[in-house]
């Protein structure tokens, strides 16, 4: 899971990955290895984080759930960044060209409280995308 920055001295902000510029946080590091889908929803929208994942059919399927037919999302700060027909090696090397224009859009759509970030990396895209 990746946690954009919180403002400084915030209780609970993430450590830097590097040099300052990006922040992360491992799945491992809050999560237990092969944690269920569902908890792994649950525990990025619990601390608004954005969930990193090249099993992108069953997350979108999360990210969409809402409790009953017209109730709010049940994961409704989960963010998503996920893959389409990339390996690990290229997905990686995607999201390491693609990462300052994510977190311009995470601070667009997300800062303002109006959306959450949805994103779909390929080969030679990236697309953005808004829930319905």
């Amino acid at each position: 899971m990746w946690t954009p920055p919180l403002r400084s001295g915030e209780a609970g902000s993430p450590r830097p990955a590097s040099a300052g510029q990006h922040w992360s946080w491992g799945r491992r590091e809050i999560l237990v290895e092969d944690s269920p889908d569902p908890l792994i929803a649950k525990t990025a929208s619990d601390l608004r984080a954005v969930v990193l994942t090249w099993n992108r059919k069953d997350f979108m399927s999360l990210l969409r759930r809402k409790r009953g037919p017209t109730g709010a999302y049940t994961y409704p700060d989960m963010h998503l960044i996920t893959f389409d027909n990339c390996t690990h090696e290229e997905g990686l090397r995607r999201l390491q060209q693609l990462i300052e224009e994510i977190e311009w859009a995470y601070a667009l759509r997300v800062g303002q409280k109006t959306q959450r970030l949805i994103v779909v990396i390929g080969r030679t895209f990236v697309k953005f995308e808004d829930l319905p």
